[in-house]
């Protein structure tokens, strides 16, 4: 069926454009080869002059469409491969570090996620490579799994955008381009070697063709990590093709493939914010076998025909395929009382396909610039999860400070008993459709959006006949206003404003109640998103600035503990947050360079409810309200100097205990810096991280006080060629 729609979705697209194709051909030139595009098959990675531009970038995450940040009523961030490149990063946080208000957390030395204003879930971020959803059925993304090296370009949109992306676009959308943002041939290849037995090859390469291009990324990265005993290897690979077939249709083929086995590092018990019973950042407990072992398979065809007279169509189909096995078995805590260290097993595969198509038009109308969508999408999906997660019976258990020692049932060392394998099996389906607007006038841009979305989800279980269902519809709605109240020579000052909105379906699930099977049921989770600043483009853009106040109300947000990497044991709780977001980055001249950034924000969970207890009015776990980054770049000669700086205020550690009970974490202070020296098309690097060797926890553990240690301090070298 997938293949039929496939072909069906192609036969309709080619007769459409045939019939209404104007009389007068594109210039072959005019046409935009997209390059491993996904569902937006027509946001092609900005290209040329604009896509070295970081002082007042062009963006197009953020309406589809290509838009200076200035003139962009919505938040929005870009990284370009130079910025990476200068300032050595080789780990996600050292990557966004010049995004305001973020945090990048580790659940046991692996799987990274991002949050922002008060949002942890892996899932409440909308991850695009190269417009193809990067996420598991529930949302949830692996960014373990994309080497630093592959990336061209971030674009990273504050807010939510479920009007625009549908689900889980509810913290913001963050894009990765793959494809170099070049007209000419690129290759480029380089090795780095580091701290910890650190090795990371990656190969890249471009090739612009007559009637088309055709690209290739491909990486392995291989380390023992700072923990004992938590070695891994990624690999990733990715291929996209795509032919012009005439001067009004243009097809492609997108294959990506990503394999991650990493072994997970153990939680630290924490008093006052610190490591207990002198255990060290390197120190780990993890049971043998506690690991994460990941497998992502993706092929991708979009389509994009130019029917004329400002008409264009664009459809894209994408199957993909993701298999994992998690375990747990790596949490400690500094109790007095006995304690296991939450052994489970589960294996997992998940398969989906989706297909968008979405007709544009632009030109204009009104007196202005007008750029119209319409669209509709469609999503099925599966996940099978074979499990012993919770039969494991008697497990060993162990007396703080000895994690090494059963105290008791250590003939059942080291998982305890395993009992019957259960099975489950969940089914996804949903669809939207949608409309946007942009509109431009003088000193007035309008961005509107409409999207109305319907799903079902269904779990079965081994082991009983109750079936749990949820389904459900949500409209979203987002509207952005910009007015240039001075735009005159080389100086724009903006005034903006949004309204947001965004969604996401829970999975259900089963409980046991007095020993009745019971489905359990959320309601989507569901935000909607406030924003109000202005914006400042000056010196012949050498100079940007930005003050952005937002205010969220965050409902049916999932709160309780982690059962796995992914999923959580729920209640829903309503959030509150609120604060502002400032920045400012600068090209002083051709030498220096940098950005700054503060954020504050006040997170509170408003409702927080169990079955035994009220947490309402805690601070949202992990969410400190001073952010602070700065960044500093020089270059002279061949040579290229770069430091940045990021602070991190005092926060709690967990918001699902009596205020008396919940631990402040230290706020703390990471320095990075790095020496680059270009000759000619090859460069040699050398990085140092967290030169300090600061100590700071990088994630919680929701209902222990322990949590995951950021990485120490630690040194790279980086040697390439790029041509």
């Amino acid at each position: 069926m997938r293949y039929l729609s496939l072909a069906v979705n192609l036969a309709v697209c080619t007769a459409v454009a045939s019939t209404v194709w104007a009389e007068e051909p594109y210039d072959l030139g005019e046409i935009s080869v997209f390059g491993g595009m996904g569902v937006n098959a027509g946001q092609s990675p900005v290209s040329g002059d604009e896509a070295k531009d970081t002082i007042n970038p062009t963006t197009t995450t953020a309406t589809r469409l290509p838009t200076k940040a200035v003139k962009l009523p919505y938040s929005a961030n870009v990284i370009t491969r130079e910025d990476i490149e200068k300032s050595g990063a080789t780990r996600l946080d050292h990557v966004l570090a010049s995004v305001p208000g973020l945090q990048i957390g580790t659940q046991g030395n692996a799987y990274p996620h991002i949050a922002t204003r008060g949002m942890r879930n892996t899932a409440d971020i909308l991850i695009l490579v190269d417009g193809v959803p990067f996420q598991q059925l529930n949302g949830a993304s692996d960014l373990s799994m994309l080497p630093i090296g592959i990336i061209e370009r971030i674009e990273f949109v504050k807010g939510p955008a479920s009007a625009l992306y549908g689900r889980s676009a509810i913290g913001g959308v963050l894009q990765i381009f793959t494809k170099p943002s070049s007209d000419e041939p690129v290759y480029k290849q380089q090795v780095t070697i580091g701290s910890n037995n650190f090795k990371e090859a990656l190969f890249s390469g471009y090739i612009p063709l007559k009637y088309g291009d055709f690209s290739v990324q491909a990486g392995v990265t291989d380390t023992d990590g700072f923990q004992d005993n938590t070695g891994s290897t990624s690999k990733f690979f990715q291929a996209s093709y795509n032919r012009i077939l005439n001067d009004w249709l243009t097809v492609g083929i997108v294959a990506q493939y990503s394999q991650l086995d990493a072994k997970r590092g153990s939680t630290i018990p924490l008093i006052d914010g610190q490591p207990a019973y002198g255990i060290s950042v390197e120190d780990n407990f993890a049971l043998p076998g506690a690991r994460f072992e990941g497998e992502y398979m993706s092929l991708s065809f979009p389509l994009k025909a130019r029917l004329g007279n400002g008409w264009e169509l664009q459809n894209i189909f994408n199957v993909n395929r993701y298999d994992r096995i998690a375990t747990g078995g790596i949490t400690i805590r500094p109790s007095s009382a006995p304690t296991n260290k939450s052994w489970w097993l589960s294996d997992t595969r998940q398969e989906v396909w989706r297909n968008e198509t979405r007709l544009d038009w632009k030109g204009q109308a009104l007196g202005g610039r007008t750029a119209l969508s319409f669209g509709f999408d469609m999503e099925k999906g599966s996940m099978d999860v074979t499990s012993p997660s919770w039969s494991f019976a008697s497990q060993p258990t162990y007396l703080a400070p000895d994690f090494t020692t059963p105290s008791a049932n250590g003939a059942n060392f080291p998982y305890g008993v395993q009992g019957a394998t259960s099975y489950s099996r969940t089914d996804q389906k949903s669809a939207g459709i949608f409309t946007g607007l942009e509109y431009s006038n003088g000193p007035w841009s309008v961005f509107a959006g409409l999207r109305w979305d319907v799903f079902e989800t269904t779990l079965k279980q081994s082991g009983t006949n109750v079936v749990a269902t949820k389904k459900g519809d949500e409209l979203t709605k987002r509207f952005g206003l910009s007015y240039a109240v001075y735009d005159r020579q080389d100086t724009t000052v903006t005034l903006f404003g949004n309204y947001t909105e965004g969604f996401r379906p829970q999975l259900p699930t089963l409980s046991n109640s007095g020993g009745v099977v019971l489905p359990q049921l959320l309601d989507p989770e569901f935000a909607r998103s406030m924003e109000a600043g202005v914006k400042v483009s000056a010196l012949q853009n050498r100079l940007f600035a930005e003050v952005t106040y937002f205010d969220v109300d965050r409902k049916d947000a999932p709160r309780s503990y982690r059962t796995d990497p992914d999923n959580f044991l729920f209640t829903n709780a309503r959030q509150k947050i609120k604060g502002v977001e400032t920045q400012v980055r600068y090209k002083a001249n051709d030498a220096w360079s940098g950005y700054a950034h503060y954020s504050y924000q006040d997170a509170v969970n408003t409702s927080f409810v169990t079955s035994t207890a009220d947490y309402s009015g805690n601070t949202i776990r992990m969410a400190p309200k001073h952010l602070f980054g700065l960044g500093v770049n020089y270059n002279f000669g061949k040579f290229n100097w770069n430091v940045g700086m990021t602070y991190i205020g005092k926060r709690p550690l967990r918001d699902n205990t009596a205020p008396q009970n919940i631990m402040t974490l230290p706020s703390y202070t990471v320095w990075n810096t790095s020496l680059r020296y270009d000759a000619d098309n090859y460069f040699v690097q050398g990085t140092i991280n967290n030169i300090t060797d600061a100590f700071y926890i990088s994630d919680d553990f929701s209902s222990t006080d322990s949590g995951n240690a950021g990485a120490p301090r630690e040194f790279m070298l980086t040697v390439g060629v790029r041509f």
